[in-house]
């Protein structure tokens, strides 16, 4: 598998589980997170400390209960193991499983309520042995539009 196609993966289910957390604190709102229109910033390191790849998205980020798990491309093959909200940070780890893939990974993600520092460390058994992180930083650029709904 090539590095792009690997680090197009990683941010994927980065990004689909930034998208998924706010909702999983108790209560049912995380007062961690402040809904809104954010700034993703996401780098994807390889094996050793080299950069994959960069990527910057805007997203609308709302707290909406939802079944914790990878959307989009993600969704077939792969399924958040277990996920913890302690305070404002949200731990998980995430298995993906295709014919042409076998990764895992576990993630931690700390919400300042207009700011977030993620960490997601895993490995890939398959189609090539390789360990990879990705690191998400992000922050609230303001309100959603009016037209807009969603994660």
């Amino acid at each position: 598998m090539k590095n792009h196609s690997l680090a197009t993966i990683l941010w994927v289910l980065a990004l689909s589980v930034v998208a998924a957390a706010p909702a999983f604190a108790k209560p049912a709102v995380n007062p961690f997170f402040v809904p809104g229109l954010w700034r993703l910033h996401v780098v994807t390191y390889g094996s050793g400390k080299s950069v994959m790849n960069r990527i910057s998205k805007t997203l609308c980020l709302l707290h909406q209960p939802r079944t914790m798990k990878p959307h989009g491309k993600m969704a077939a093959m792969c399924h958040v193991t277990s996920h913890h909200m302690v305070g404002d940070t949200l731990t998980w780890i995430t298995a993906c499983h295709s014919a042409s893939l076998d990764m895992v990974s576990q993630g931690r993600a700390v919400y300042h309520k207009t700011t977030l520092d993620e960490w997601v460390n895993g490995h890939m058994r398959s189609p090539e042995k390789t360990s990879y992180r990705v690191h998400v930083t992000g922050r609230r650029i303001g309100n959603c539009p009016a037209a807009k709904s969603g994660h």
